[in-house]
Order: structure tokens, then sequence, then C-alpha cells
């Protein structure tokens, strides 16, 4: 590390590339993903704390579009 390394430009990170999608099944009474997309394990979500499962197991969806729906149509009481 010479005296002025700290003036030059960091390099940008990597854009995260879209992992593969995993298979998933809906029926009569599950609520679906509000965002059209792949459904993803939870450890290939570029975040450390969503990756890392600190929160704990589930999935989550890489979205396709820039869309975003309300999963059903109902009163919050």
């Amino acid at each position: 590390m010479g005296l002025f390394d700290m003036f030059k430009k960091k390099a940008e990170p990597a854009a995260a590339a879209a992992p593969a999608s995993i298979s998933a099944s809906a029926g009569a009474d599950v609520l679906c993903s509000p965002v059209k997309g792949k459904v993803i394990k939870m450890a290939d979500v570029p975040d450390p704390v969503f990756g890392g499962e600190v929160l704990g197991k589930g999935c989550a969806v890489w979205p396709e579009d820039d869309l975003v729906y309300a999963p059903c149509d109902g009163k919050v009481t």
C-alpha cells in the first residue's frame, strides 16, 4: 500500500446474477407471491442477513419485472 493509495477509486462490486429457480406448488388455500419471478433458496439471496438465514429458513422471489400486486382481496381487521 502506497502513500496515495487511499485516493484511488475502489472497484465496484459485481452485480448479483439471477440464481436458478426451485419448484413450488400452489393449491386453493395457498397465498401466492405478489411478484412474478423465480422462487429461490434463501441462501441464494445476495443479502448477508437473509442469505445467512439469520432470521430463519425460507424462500425468496427473484423478480422478473417491476410490477407488484396485492396477494389477495380482503380487509385487515
